[in-house]
């Protein structure tokens, strides 16, 4: 999916990075580097996401700037990257922008401004609701794409956040798969060898018998489960097309795979 790139900025040395990174046929790029005329496009086009310094010397100033980041918040969904030399910290809150960003910006943070430019889709879109099963031991997975998720606007039943207090584990589990669109299910060697993952799959089977729709989502972080003959994951592995994060760390694999993910979600 293309998506339409907005960058305003006047210093040299980091324009000349931003043209390289943003030509890909994931980007409609428009770059600027005139504040008036990049304020100007700013308010009449539509971007996926715009990126743009907080400070430019031939502006008429902070309070001009701001006035326009305030108006253009108001009237878009759009994810918006502030540059600024200034910031008190290198990611600090903005109160019209995503996030602050401190100048000057290396090459591998620009990538993954744009990476998480990329991955970030209207919300207006319906999507499924969705329960996550893993294994604890896949908690650094998990946890990254219960919060990328739920930043598409997918509304996920997540352990650790959702899990009240005093409830009694297993029946608010069943509870909370039955009420959700579909399970996500994360495969891995850990996750094939979970007593509590195993019986979270039989749940989600035994509402597709009963309900007659589609429910689990299997996700796989690894080879294991094609190399098991046996019970729930070979049944999964023979039955099922699985999802692939085989290589989640990398970050242009992962944000491919989430974007699979957040598509099939739709439909």
């Amino acid at each position: 999916m293309v998506k339409d790139l907005l960058w305003i900025d006047d210093d040299e040395p980091t324009l000349e990075r931003i043209s390289r990174l943003v030509e890909s046929p994931n980007w409609n790029s428009v770059v600027l580097s005139d504040h008036a005329s990049g304020l100007e496009d700013l308010k009449r086009a539509k971007y996926d996401l715009v990126i743009m310094d907080i400070r430019m010397p031939e502006g008429k100033g902070q309070s001009t700037l701001e006035d326009s980041l305030k108006k253009f918040r108001e009237h878009t969904d759009a994810k918006l990257i502030v540059l600024s030399g200034m910031a008190p910290r290198p990611e600090a809150p903005h109160p019209y922008a995503d996030v602050l960003v401190r100048k000057p910006v290396d090459s591998s943070r620009l990538k993954d401004i744009l990476g998480e430019g990329l991955i970030r889709e209207s919300r207006t879109r319906q999507r499924s609701t969705c329960f996550i099963s893993y294994s604890h031991k896949d908690e650094d997975f998990a946890k990254r794409l219960y919060s990328d998720l739920e930043e598409n606007g997918v509304s996920c039943w997540y352990a650790p956040e959702d899990l009240k207090i005093g409830e009694k584990t297993r029946r608010a589990i069943h509870q909370a798969i039955s009420e959700r669109d579909k399970l996500l299910l994360i495969l891995s060697e850990h996750s094939a060898r979970s007593e509590w993952v195993a019986d979270e799959v039989e749940k989600a089977l035994e509402l597709e018998r009963k309900e007659d729709r589609l429910i689990l989502f299997p996700l796989r972080l690894d080879d294991a489960v094609m190399g098991i003959d046996a019970d729930w994951p070979a049944s999964i592995r023979n039955t099922r097309h699985i999802g692939s994060f085989v290589n989640w760390e990398d970050p242009e694999s992962y944000i491919e795979s989430l974007q699979r993910l957040l598509r099939d979600l739709c439909e």
